[in-house]
């Protein structure tokens, strides 16, 4: 999201905040959403947050401190027409991750040099660095940095975290595979769901998770052929 544009919006409304805002379809037509970004007079902000330091609350920004700005001063709405998607459950994390990683994205955030990826320890990746696929063998995934893919491997619709290594000719399709976790050779994860739920965590949509615990590992014990 460029925030210019919202920042402009607020500057020029005189509001004490402004919330951003998209319309999503519904039943009825279409809905309002609150989008969960805000920007804020500081005077007003910092009156807010005295206030509710001086009261029995969860002071919590949503649940306290925007709904006080909107009793006691004027708001300003900003409709926000580009992506944007709600992130609430594992299911809804993973498809806005795999719907990136399609031929044609619902954006393209590949190109742009102007929009930086910030990595934490990995530094400033830019755009252009996620555009060569990761591996023969890897389709409609997202690969962060420092995995590694073994030979002859298979890896599809997957989000793999950073320091994750899947073995040689190891299979995995629909899954989420944590930091540092170790695939071993020859493993299968997502094509036995028996087999998946009884080592694993699968999700509604039938995402299976792979973490260091269910795995069994924390660098350097692997989760095995099952």
């Amino acid at each position: 999201m460029d925030y210019t544009q919202l920042l402009e919006r607020h500057a020029n409304s005189g509001a004490a905040v402004t919330i951003a805002q998209v319309r999503q379809p519904s039943k009825r037509g279409s809905r309002i959403v609150n989008i969960g970004v805000y920007a804020f007079t500081a005077r007003a902000l910092v009156r807010a947050l005295a206030e509710d330091a001086e009261q029995v609350t969860n002071h919590d920004l949503e649940a306290d401190i925007v709904p006080r700005l909107t009793r006691t001063g004027a708001i300003s709405a900003y409709d926000f027409q580009l992506y944007w998607r709600a992130i609430r459950t594992i299911d809804s994390y993973y498809e806005a991750n795999i719907e990136l990683a399609q031929a044609k994205p619902p954006f393209d955030a590949y190109t742009n040099e102007t929009w930086p990826i910030r990595a934490g320890d990995f530094g400033v990746l830019h755009p252009s660095d996620f555009v060569l696929p990761a591996a023969e063998g890897v389709s409609n995934s997202v690969i962060s940095p420092g995995v590694s893919i073994g030979d002859d491997a298979e890896v599809d619709s997957c989000i793999v975290m950073a320091g994750a290594i899947i073995g040689e000719r190891a299979r995995v399709r629909r899954a989420i595979i944590e930091e540092g976790v170790e695939i071993l050779a020859g493993s299968k994860i997502g094509f036995d769901r028996p087999k998946d739920r009884a080592r694993y965590r699968i999700s509604e949509n039938g995402v299976v998770i792979v973490t260091a615990k269910s795995a069994g590992i924390a660098r350097g014990v692997s989760s095995g052929p099952v």
